[in-house]
C-alpha cells in the first residue's frame, strides 16, 4: 500500500493498494474494501483498478456501487470485466482511490481487507 501523503490527518489523500490475484473474479463480480477505523473517506472517491502497479496503465471497467462516505470505511466495487490470475497465476492489480483523510498517528492503525464476490451480493453486502 502507498499513499500520496504520509502527513498525519492529511485531507484528500490518494491510496494505492496492491493485490495479487490467486483466483479470478468474474465479470459482474464485486470487490469489497474495508478500511481501518482511523481512516476516513471524506468525499466520494475516484476509483481506478489497473493491471500491474502503474497509475498510468489503462483501468478496468468498474462501477462504484455504494457511497463510501455514508457507508463509513467500506468501498463496494462492481467489476464490468473479469479480474484474472494472469498467465503466471499471480497477476498484480492496483486499486487507486482518493478522498481519504489520513489517521492522526504514524503507528499502525489496523488492517485493510479486500473481499471478492463472484456474483449476487446481498443488500447489506455481508
Amino acid at each position: 500500500m502507498d499513499a500520496s501523503s504520509y502527513e498525519t490527518y492529511h485531507e484528500n489523500t490518494e491510496y494505492s493498494l496492491y493485490i495479487i490475484m490467486q483466483y479470478k473474479v468474474p465479470k459482474n463480480g464485486y470487490l469489497k474494501i474495508k478500511l481501518p477505523e482511523d481512516v476516513f473517506i471524506e468525499t466520494k472517491p475516484n476509483i481506478k483498478i489497473s493491471k500491474g502497479t502503474s497509475a498510468s496503465a489503462s483501468g478496468l471497467s468498474i462501477q462504484l456501487v455504494n457511497d463510501p462516505v455514508a457507508d463509513v470505511r467500506t468501498i463496494l466495487i462492481k467489476l464490468n470485466e473479469e479480474m484474472d490470475r494472469g498467465s503466471s497465476g499471480s497477476q498484480v492489480y492496483t486499486i487507486f482511490w482518493d478522498g481519504n483523510r489520513n489517521p492522526r498517528t504514524f503507528l499502525p492503525t489496523g488492517l485493510i481487507s479486500v473481499e471478492a464476490y463472484d456474483g449476487v451480493i446481498s443488500a447489506g453486502y455481508d
